[in-house]
């Protein structure tokens, strides 16, 4: 990688990991389905690596609707 990180992808990878995201589906009661993604706080390693690889900092929560359910 670029930016003076010499670690194979591989590893990269297995850091990354370790960067939890949970998305929660839930149905409302008009049956609409949403979808609640949650992402846990990057750890300094983590933050380092989307640095250097120029990832846009991750919202702490994200919001969509998805459908209706039929």
């Amino acid at each position: 990688m670029k930016k003076g990180d010499h670690r194979r992808w591989s590893t990269i990878r297995k850091v990354l990991s370790t960067h939890d995201r949970t998305t929660v589906i839930l149905t409302d009661d008009q049956d609409k389905i949403h979808h609640i993604r949650v992402s846990g706080t990057p750890e300094k390693e983590h933050q380092e690596i989307y640095e250097k690889l120029e990832v846009p900092m991750l919202l702490k929560r994200h919001y969509s609707y998805v459908a209706t359910r039929l």
